[in-house]
């Protein structure tokens, strides 16, 4: 039977933590699934242990890359492997909550008109207490702030998570978005080294795919020591990048 949702994580030596995350992942109550990791070249153990998963239930699929392409290449290889009819995003180092995967792919068979939809999260780790996370809450059309956005001079230090809200943003580990929009051309941007799920977004809302928030908590994203993603070198070398994208209307094409 083919899935009905394709589960996409790219996995780079994070032997401590893939087996949780896809523990997390088989433990949700619906059952027709399919969890393609994508591994990014590790040096560890993550292949291994993905590949013992994987004989234990066949609902695992292990895609080994032959050179590292960094998580947007890799996450576009699992898109283009997937079989669902939704794909969700769940990075290796985090876990799902429970139900996540029912509730809001229910709520994409209820609303045909909807792309995408994302969720509220969870912090936990590194010795602090869990800290719940907002998602933002679009008072009004997302596009219509992007068009805003185009037309007018945003700060050159805007952070890309920050461009369709000031304060709030769209988790990437939470979101859910139909297989179709990939037939379409939309993909995400190799080139970038940070900030790839928000150049995502903007490209779909930017060609007036609509989108929506499930009110609940989709997952649970774990700080440890081992994360990288706040190098501000590359955050700053994003942010000019997807702020270029935004001013030449490539976003709109």
């Amino acid at each position: 039977m083919k899935p009905k949702i394709s589960v996409v994580i790219a996995a780079y030596n994070t032997e401590k933590y893939i087996q949780e995350c896809l523990d997390s992942i088989l433990n949700q109550s619906i059952r027709n699934i399919e969890i393609i990791v994508i591994d990014d070249c590790s040096k560890d153990a993550t292949p291994d242990i993905v590949e013992q998963k994987s004989k234990e239930d066949s609902r695992i699929r292990l895609i080994k890359l032959k050179q590292n392409l960094g998580r947007a290449g890799a996450l576009n290889q699992g898109i283009k492997k997937a079989k669902g009819k939704y794909i969700a995003f769940l990075d290796a180092d985090d876990l799902m909550e429970e139900n996540r995967l029912k509730k809001q792919s229910l709520f994409l068979e209820n609303n045909p008109e909807i792309s995408l939809v994302y969720s509220n999260f969870i912090q936990f780790g590194d010795g602090r207490d869990d800290k719940f996370i907002e998602a933002v809450k679009f008072k009004r059309d997302p596009y219509e702030i992007m068009k805003e956005s185009f037309e007018e001079t945003l700060p050159k230090d805007t952070a890309p998570s920050r461009i369709l809200d000031p304060n709030d943003y769209i988790p990437g580990g939470s979101v859910m978005m139909r297989k179709s929009l990939f037939e379409k051309g939309i993909q995400l941007d190799p080139t970038l080294k940070n900030s790839e799920d928000y150049d995502l977004w903007l490209h779909i809302i930017g060609k007036r795919n609509k989108i929506a928030k499930v009110p609940i908590v989709a997952f649970r994203y774990r700080r440890h020591g081992d994360q990288k993603s706040k190098n501000l070198e590359k955050m700053g070398l994003a942010a000019k990048h997807i702020l270029g994208k935004l001013k030449s209307g490539k976003y709109f094409q």
